[in-house]
């Protein structure tokens, strides 16, 4: 299905602003409290449509980083302190505060640095799927060696592209790495359709950017509400190592979403906008009081 057929019953509106070296696409849906929502590393706002479903009480915004979806690729280099520049750059432009932030993957990363750095510019952040890599996992000494192969150059770039964005790999990684319920129809219609438009340099730049990320350190600095939410199941994070981190920082909560993987926003959408909405109501009543 094609992306307006799938998106016919939500009511969005586009919009389009620029920010630093790149003009930005976002939508805009719904009535209430500013939830602003940040994508993963291959998909776009669209890969949201299954939480926007379910999330009731908001006005959301979800966009596209530079060099993905509808936003242009306006920088020379993109990486994770880049992107939460950019995230920034796009709250001041629009003179907005969103009362939380909500990440999932790369995006969740993206957020927690944003967190470390521009605390005072939101009242929480959700972080699903948060990017809190295993120590001396092979699996991901072969993934950080195979992304720096594809950011070496821009025909690599552009050939890893095709590979990323090929349907047979884009089912393969859903059903081995990303998802705990394998489920092609969930794939094909919102884990595809989001990866058509991205840019081949800002994928492998922040791939390999994501490699690096210290999201330990990023979590120690969390001097807002922060809470992580992981799928129980999940195969690419070390939720024991997260969960050790969050007992030492009193901004940290921990949360698992029962059978699921990585994704959590695709398996398990309903579970994850009641997340969001309970996180939000701690937050806003401590907010109420300070």
């Amino acid at each position: 299905m094609r992306k307006k057929e799938i998106i016919e019953n939500v009511p969005i509106e586009h919009k389009f602003v620029k920010v630093k070296g790149s003009t930005i696409h976002y939508v805009v849906t719904g009535e209430g409290p500013l939830l602003l929502l940040v994508h993963s590393w291959n998909n776009d706002w669209f890969g949201f449509i299954p939480l926007l479903k379910e999330l009731k009480g908001f006005k959301i915004i979800a966009l596209d980083l530079p060099g993905y979806g509808k936003s242009t690729d306006g920088f020379k280099r993109y990486s994770v302190d880049v992107m939460a520049d950019v995230g920034f750059g796009f709250i001041i432009t629009l003179k907005i505060r969103p009362k939380i932030i909500c990440g999932i993957s790369m995006g969740a990363g993206i957020m927690l640095d944003f967190g470390a750095r521009y605390a005072h510019q939101t009242d929480g952040i959700v972080a699903m799927g948060a990017p809190v890599l295993k120590d001396a996992w092979v699996g991901a000494k072969i993934y950080e060696f195979l992304m720096r192969m594809g950011n070496m150059n821009s025909f690599t770039q552009k050939v890893g592209k095709k590979i990323v964005s090929n349907y047979h790999y884009g089912h393969m990684t859903a059903k081995y790495l990303n998802l705990h319920n394998y489920t092609r129809e969930l794939v094909d219609r919102y884990g595809l359709n989001g990866r058509s438009e991205n840019n081949a340099k800002t994928l492998f730049n922040m791939s390999v950017s994501m490699t690096k990320f210290d999201a330990v350190n990023a979590l120690r600095l969390a001097s807002i509400p922060t809470h992580l939410v992981f799928g129980k199941y999940d195969k690419l994070v070390d939720i024991k190592k997260a969960k050790l981190v969050s007992k030492k920082n009193k901004f940290l909560t921990v949360e698992l979403i029962e059978n699921a993987g990585h994704v959590v926003t695709l398996e398990k959408p309903k579970e994850s906008a009641e997340t969001i909405h309970n996180f939000a109501l701690r937050t806003f009543k401590k907010v109420r009081k300070a």
